[in-house]
């Protein structure tokens, strides 16, 4: 069993706990402790009531040495957001959604259960108050706690607890029986045993009696609920109460028949729907000590979906129709396509469709599913759509005898720039198949001719800009915004320069270039030019009248703002690697050397390695040479690194930046150009040796070792290896292969950072006998075809 409330006086979370009197907290105290409250207990009741964490915390300072153990009690429910009541069992375990409320988890299924909503929403709760005054009808029980309250002629109040006999004591009256009597009549008998002392009670004196503190009571909640257990609740809780407390009616359990079992009888069924549906508030009523609360299994359920309100799953009782699960449902929505509501029923091998004309008279059955498709917006059944150059386009209802002119008016004529030589009917046929009808916009608006419409038509008027190209004019070059702009009339060349957000800095005023497209006249009495360049000049304050500012331009004119030669003298080089200051560096001299840009620099790091320094630098490919690349880049299957690295715009430029450095000016001090990236790595003690060796790998450079003992190192030659190719490619870029003196080999001298390739010998086709005669027919053939037909 559960653990009962603690009993907090009704205005304790009104008050400020500090002020309270000490003898109010140390009765209250003793109270709750004879009847076996823990102090987590009051606690927890006391938050449960709305009291914030300082007022609990001060609280439980105040009561605190009132209680020997202060320890949280075994069936404290302390930390329980809503119910502060202990529960025994368990729920479902599939993963959804989570209730902190009840510590379980809801499956999809759960959540579309009509009625699920009303115990596990958030914001929504029928969670016991417990401040809540008692009706008269409420019948007072061992335990209550009363307070009578004398005013008027005499002043006097009484705190007084229903005994085991379900009586109270009057000092100087005795004992008056109240249990088992409701409230009223309970008053009554009190007001009876006041007389004796109070001889003006009902006229000079009056008595005010409420109950303050009730007695819980247990009630247990078993079946098919999420958390069935034994709750502890108020007198006061009615089955809605605890039913949400438990979580209410789990994915198997009934809405419809919940019943409540007091002495070893059913004295209720609840069906949940009553309310959720009616507004019934009669099917909840107020709960006893020892009640049972069963949820049996449902025993019909059934699915609803499509456009209906509500949709999911429906508990259906015995005798009901589909009916009544539409009204369940709350009908349809406003897009149901009501004339076509499918039910579909299970038998034993297969499910059959029921066409549903009658709902009231179909029964339902578990299982059954209950469907309904919305109207497509596209049927519309008696309309016709006006679009394009008119005031108010759309859809216009029809009706026998509908004009076009009557269509046109209706729409409030046309907007302007509409297009009034022709407009056009599109039109279904019988078998709705389109034709065309054509009309003159002018002659129907001027009441010459008509057109009379049928059904679904669409009647569509351009306007000008619908059927005419669009007209632009572009601008490139040194302005601050190039590109397209929409033509407009009288445009002059100074307006697409304010359009372009004006001219930068570094444009050239006397170069600018207008390409303009020959009118078809002029292009095809001139069968090679299909333009002309027109040079012009501006100012740079664009002021009307000077110059070419007011220049006409027309539709399709290509505007060039070429850049002044002195915009060109300033590009920049970048360094990269082992320099004191690395980074971007403008230059402004096209005869700027490698010494130059280190001095710049501010000098090299100590690590630099100077044997190991290249230039990177951009080039220009042309689009043929492009393509070339690419094809061969193909047949080596390396197109993807081709196209991620575009290693083809660069080139690798090998320098000899130690002898740069030691001779400034000479051959060896290399002119940069713009872009270029100086690159001089750090030192790497390292030689890697790659291809047909033994043991490919990176291994220490020695110095004064030559590439042949790094080979022997990783394992010699491999079998297929081509040893007199082997090469070695130092950090700047060069290379060096193996040289031939009479029969000896010497092999090149390796530098840190170096790599050593030994190239792989292509593997040889071995040919059948019967692939080298077919080979060897196939040339007699194609010799003798050649001889032919030169002998001829």
């Amino acid at each position: 069993a559960g653990v009962g409330y603690a009993q907090v006086p009704s205005n304790l979370d009104m008050v400020d706990v500090k002020s309270l009197p000490e003898s109010t907290v140390k009765k209250y105290a003793e109270q709750a402790k004879k009847k076996g409250y823990s102090l987590d207990d009051i606690l927890a009741q006391y938050k449960i009531r709305g009291a914030d964490d300082l007022k609990v915390e001060q609280l439980k300072q105040r009561l605190s040495k009132y209680f020997s153990d202060n320890k949280t009690s075994a069936n404290s429910s302390t930390g329980k957001t809503a119910a502060a009541a202990t529960k025994t069992g368990a729920a479902g375990t599939t993963t959804k959604e989570t209730d902190e409320r009840l510590n379980v988890v809801f499956t999809r299924e759960d959540s579309l259960v009509f009625g699920f909503h009303i115990f596990n929403k958030r914001g929504l709760t029928f969670e016991p108050s417990l401040n809540v005054a008692v009706s008269d009808s409420y019948i007072v029980g061992i335990g209550d706690n009363l307070r009578v309250e004398v005013y008027g002629a005499a002043d006097n109040s009484y705190d007084l607890v229903v005994d085991n006999g379900g009586k109270v004591y009057f000092p100087m009256v005795g004992t008056v029986s109240v249990g088992g009597k409701t409230l009223k009549e309970a008053r009554v008998s009190i007001d009876n045993a006041l007389r004796r002392i109070y001889g003006g009670l009902g006229s000079s004196t009056h008595t005010s009696i409420q109950v303050v503190e009730v007695q819980p009571v247990s009630v247990s909640v078993v079946g098919e609920a999420f958390m069935p257990g034994t709750y502890s609740v108020s007198s006061t809780s009615s089955l809605f109460n605890v039913l949400y407390l438990s979580g209410g009616p789990n994915s198997k359990g009934s809405y419809r028949d919940v019943q409540l079992i007091r002495g070893g009888k059913v004295i209720e069924h609840l069906d949940i729907y009553d309310f959720l549906v009616n507004g019934n508030g009669n099917v909840n009523v107020k709960l006893a000590d020892g009640d049972i609360v069963l949820i049996p299994t449902y025993q019909k359920r059934v699915s609803v979906g499509g456009e209906f309100k509500h949709v999911g799953f429906f508990e259906a009782k015995e005798g009901e129709t589909v009916a009544d699960l539409i009204r369940y449902a709350g009908g349809f929505s406003p897009k149901a396509q009501t004339s076509h509501v499918n039910l579909f029923k299970n038998n034993s091998f297969r499910r059959e469709l029921v066409e549903v004309v009658n709902p009231e008279q179909i029964k339902l059955d578990n299982g059954d599913s209950l469907a309904v498709d919305g109207i497509r917006a596209s049927i519309v059944g008696n309309w016709v759509d006006l679009r394009g150059g008119v005031r108010a386009p759309g859809f216009y209802a029809y009706k026998e005898g509908f004009s076009l002119k009557e269509l046109l008016d209706r729409a409030g004529g046309l907007v302007e720039g509409a297009y009034t030589t022709r407009g056009l009917i599109s039109r279904r046929k019988e078998d709705f198949s389109l034709t065309s009808v054509s009309f003159d916009v002018a002659k129907v608006l001027s009441g010459e001719a008509d057109e009379t419409l049928q059904p679904y038509d669409e009647v569509t008027i351009m306007t000008i800009d619908d059927i005419r190209e669009v007209r632009k004019v572009s601008i490139n070059g040194s302005v601050n915004s190039p590109g397209e702009f929409e033509y407009r009339e009288n445009l002059t060349l100074s307006d697409l320069i304010l359009l372009a957000g004006g001219l930068k800095e570094d444009a050239s005023l006397g170069n600018v270039e207008v390409v303009r497209m020959l009118d078809e006249a002029e292009r095809q009495s001139s069968m090679v030019r299909s333009g002309q360049v027109l040079q012009l000049e501006v100012t740079r304050d664009l002021a009307e009248g000077a110059a070419d500012n007011s220049f006409v331009l027309q539709p399709y004119d290509m505007v060039n703002i070429r850049r002044t030669l002195s915009s060109h003298i300033t590009s920049s080089v970048r360094l990269i690697g082992a320099f004191v200051n690395s980074g971007e560096f403008d230059v402004v001299d096209k005869g700027v050397r490698v010494s130059d840009m280190v001095k710049r620099a501010g000098g090299l790091t100590l690590t630099a390695n100077l044997d190991g320094a290249y230039i990177f630098r951009r080039i220009w490919v042309l689009p043929r040479e492009r393509m070339v690349k690419l094809y061969q880049s193909s047949a080596r299957d390396d197109t993807v690194f081709y196209l991620k690295s575009n290693a083809i715009d660069c080139e690798l430029v090998s320098i000899n930046l130690r002898k740069a450095l030691a001779e400034p000016g000479s051959k060896y001090d290399v002119k940069l150009l713009g872009d270029d990236e100086l690159v001089v790595p750090d030192l790497n003690e390292t030689v890697r040796i790659m291809g047909s060796v033994q043991n490919p790998n990176t291994t220490t450079w020695i110095k004064g070792w030559n590439a042949k003992k790094y080979i022997k190192r990783s394992g010699g030659f491999a079998i297929r290896s081509k040893a007199k190719k082997t090469y070695v490619i130092y950090p700047n870029g060069q290379s060096k292969g193996v040289s031939h003196i009479l029969c000896f080999r010497k092999y090149p001298e390796v530098t840190p950072g170096s790599e050593i390739v030994v190239p792989q010998k292509e593997e040889r086709v071995t040919l059948s006998a019967p692939a080298i005669v077919s080979m060897v027919g196939s040339g007699i053939s194609s010799l003798a075809i050649i001889m032919a037909f030169f002998l001829k």
